[in-house]
């Protein structure tokens, strides 16, 4: 949506009174979650903090083991989309002609910033022929900083701490939001999630059947709620409002997938939706440059070719990559961290004993 240029032209305020209603439709109500971008990776944050504190939460894991394993299942396979972004950018993308696009502009080769491959650390920033790693800095500084998250988690337990301890989170990221800090923005939704793993079993004894519904219902409504406001007005205030709810709303779609039998089968109940699942990662690291290739060939002004072109290729590529890139990054993870670990599980095994002997 967003290299095409009615939908890229309504994401702007200034915009938002000269959309078409087809385009409003698609922008400005609850049909906006066919092509959510930043309330999509809002729910990955969410999930990411509930899924690395879950094991952390029982005391007596170590964290010697974790912090390279982590390292290397994220920075190997971004390194590695990053070298076939740019690979593209050279030899693909046009170097005359002005695509409709400012999006796809921005990825001509001349105005490429090739300096932004300073950001191929993935703190520094996204470059620019990868955008979306903008999102994987802040998974690695919370990935980071995991241990702070879960001794704040471990102390939020019950309906006064975990609601306080949430209320600052969503409190500090409409602060970010507003003021355009970034940090503020984006790291305390990972402590929403934190919260749900640590509350895991009384949110799941209190919220179950129809109540799990609407949750999951109103959730998915809320999560676009940052849009719902441009449409008619170009308050800041009411955009941060919406943007806040779209926070509430993806920490309760994580909750709904383990409330809700419904939701929690159409998430897994198909091989499908398991192979989606598994390859999310890399669908995520490799859609972007086929995506931009494919809205070449119109210079975006075909969504139905863009997206009938770009969508299956994104598919096969992913599968490529997870197979090529992916799945022998993970394997090598495991397999460092599965040495570190038995070689703290031998020295503290060996500390009695020498302790014995002394």
């Amino acid at each position: 949506m967003w290299v095409t240029p009615a939908f890229a032209d309504a994401v702007q305020l200034s915009n938002a009174g000269e959309a078409d209603f087809i385009t409003a439709l698609f922008t400005y109500t609850p049909l906006h979650l066919a092509w959510l971008a930043r309330e999509a990776v809002i729910v990955f944050f969410v999930l990411s903090g509930f899924v690395l504190a879950r094991p952390f939460l029982s005391r007596g894991r170590s964290y010697g083991a974790y912090y390279p394993q982590r390292v290397i299942r994220l920075a190997v396979p971004a390194w590695a989309a990053l070298a076939v972004a740019a690979l593209i950018a050279v030899m693909l993308y046009p170097t005359t002609g002005t695509p409709h696009s400012e999006l796809l502009a921005s990825q001509v080769a001349p105005h490429v910033e090739w300096g932004d491959f300073a950001g191929a650390w993935l703190i520094g920033g996204a470059p620019q022929v990868l955008l979306p790693l903008w999102s994987l800095k802040w998974e690695i500084a919370f990935s980071l900083l995991l241990p702070l998250y879960v001794l704040i988690a471990r102390w939020a337990v019950g309906v006064w701490k975990g609601g306080a301890v949430a209320v600052v989170c969503l409190g500090l990221s409409a602060a970010g939001t507003y003021f355009s800090v970034d940090e503020l923005a984006y790291l305390p939704t990972f402590m929403l999630g934190c919260l749900v793993a640590s509350n895991q079993q009384a949110i799941t004894r209190r919220i179950r059947d129809s109540r799990a519904t609407w949750l999951g219902v109103g959730s998915l409504i809320a999560l676009a709620a940052g849009w719902y406001p441009r449409g008619v007005s170009d308050s800041t205030m009411l955009t941060g409002a919406g943007q806040v709810l779209s926070i509430v709303g993806a920490a309760g779609v994580v909750i709904a997938a383990l409330t809700w039998r419904g939701f929690a089968h159409a998430l897994s109940g198909s091989r499908a939706m398991l192979w989606l699942g598994d390859r999310s990662f890399s669908l995520y690291l490799v859609h972007f440059p086929v995506i931009m290739v494919a809205a070449f060939l119109t210079l975006g002004e075909n969504l139905a070719i863009t997206l009938g072109i770009g969508l299956p290729v994104s598919l096969l590529v992913a599968e490529v990559f997870f197979r090529t890139v992916e799945k022998p990054s993970t394997d090598l993870a495991r397999m460092v961290k599965r040495r570190l670990a038995s070689k703290s599980s031998a020295a503290e095994a060996e500390a009695p004993a020498a302790q014995r002997q002394s």
